[in-house]
């Protein structure tokens, strides 16, 4: 990901995003982590036209991988009681536009990964509170550089950083 942050306005459709993004190297979930963290870095310059024309404030753009990935946007709409959530399938990325701005705006987008790809892997916690603990991985999520981790341990569901894990299958 050699991108930097754009320094004129265009809108190039998310597929096309991916491709630039990820040149030839692979797209697996390792990819889909790194361009999330790219658009994380430079959410301030980035504006998805279908959440501007839906008029939400407060928005998480996450990429949630399980087989298949999918666009998940949640945010709230103004004047109006309630969340909205949309998902959009891989397969309509092409038809996904993103606008790529030279000004920061004031009110960028979260931008994180779900990965369920790994759900249900047994997981050894080797730091902090739980140390020595083993238990099954729900979800993987990354925000920026953080990773945190949803783990069901015999003493009930909690939440760890990626530093305090390690897989035992």
């Amino acid at each position: 990901m050699s991108a930097d942050a754009p320094t004129t306005r265009e809108t190039v459709p998310l597929s096309a995003l991916f491709d630039r993004l990820a040149g030839d190297g692979a797209r697996d979930e390792a990819f889909v982590r790194a361009f999330t963290r790219w658009m994380y870095e430079h959410a301030a310059h980035l504006r998805l036209p279908l959440i501007e024309k839906l008029d939400l404030t407060d928005v998480v753009v996450t990429f949630s991988m399980k087989q298949r990935v999918r666009l998940v946007i949640t945010g709230y709409p103004r004047d109006l009681p309630g969340d909205v959530t949309a998902t959009v399938d891989e397969r309509e990325f092409p038809f996904v536009q993103v606008a790529l701005a030279a000004e920061p705006c004031a009110d960028p987008y979260e931008v994180c990964t779900l990965d369920y790809s790994l759900s249900g892997r047994s997981v050894r916690v080797t730091g902090g509170r739980y140390m020595g603990q083993s238990g099954k991985l729900v979800v993987a999520a990354t925000i920026g550089d953080r990773q945190e981790n949803r783990v069901q341990l015999p003493s009930g569901t909690v939440t760890l950083g990626g530093e305090v894990l390690e897989f035992a299958d």
